[in-house]
């Protein structure tokens, strides 16, 4: 299949700073082009995360970052259409395994369900909006971002030519594990595409003083 065509994209939306972001931010996660699809890898009732590090992309002086929408590359044979997807997405945080490498752990923030109606076959990018959901993180910390299928679905997954292990984990049910061994059965060779967008803001600390002596500063 070719990806030269143009995909559909599923949600055109606006980012709006808040008064405590800065017009400034950028793109995380897995910006590389699709090369092929693995099909019928998309089955619905599964859970999708992206291994980011914010500060290795983006530039944000003040030590912060909301993450404002999460996309992912899906793609739909002739006979999968029409179909009504249910998904959500977010920031999951992320947990040592104790050899170096990352692990999903809890959820840091994650979007109600939505439903976004596939009606063209093709490579689609899904758009899933969290500026509502996500607040401001440390932008110098590893996260994953979050893609979940709430619901039956079929299709293929678009993955790049870069594979690597300990970056792209899913769930069917029973916890993550690493989606690498499960590429490689598939005859493809990568990642899947997951990749979204932060603004950059001030994190806000929590203050240690008791109330009452906080508001003694005000008097």
């Amino acid at each position: 299949m070719s990806f030269a065509r143009t995909f559909a994209v599923i949600a055109l939306l606006t980012m709006a700073a808040s008064p405590a972001l800065a017009q400034s931010g950028g793109r995380i996660g897995n910006l590389n082009d699709p090369v092929q699809t693995v099909p019928d890898l998309l089955t619905g009732n599964q859970s999708f995360a992206y291994l980011v590090f914010p500060a290795e992309q983006v530039s944000c002086p003040d030590g912060g970052c909301a993450l404002q929408n999460v996309f992912m590359y899906l793609d739909f044979t002739p006979e999968q259409v029409p179909q009504l997807i249910t998904v959500s997405g977010g920031f999951i945080s992320a947990e040592s395994d104790g050899d170096g490498g990352w692990i999903p752990g809890d959820d840091i923030c994650v979007s109600p369900p939505m439903q976004i109606e596939i009606l063209e076959p093709g490579p689609q990018v899904i758009v899933i909006p969290v500026a509502d959901i996500c607040g401001c993180v440390p932008v110098d910390q590893p996260y994953f971002l979050n893609v979940n299928f709430e619901d039956d679905a079929n299709g293929g997954i678009p993955i790049d030519n870069e594979p690597q292990a300990g970056v792209v984990y899913w769930d069917l049910g029973d916890g993550y594990t690493d989606m690498i061994d499960v590429i490689v059965d598939k005859t493809s060779d990568g990642k899947v595409i997951i990749w979204g967008d932060i603004l950059c803001c001030i994190v806000v600390g929590n203050e240690a003083q008791s109330w009452d002596n906080v508001k003694s500063l005000f008097r």
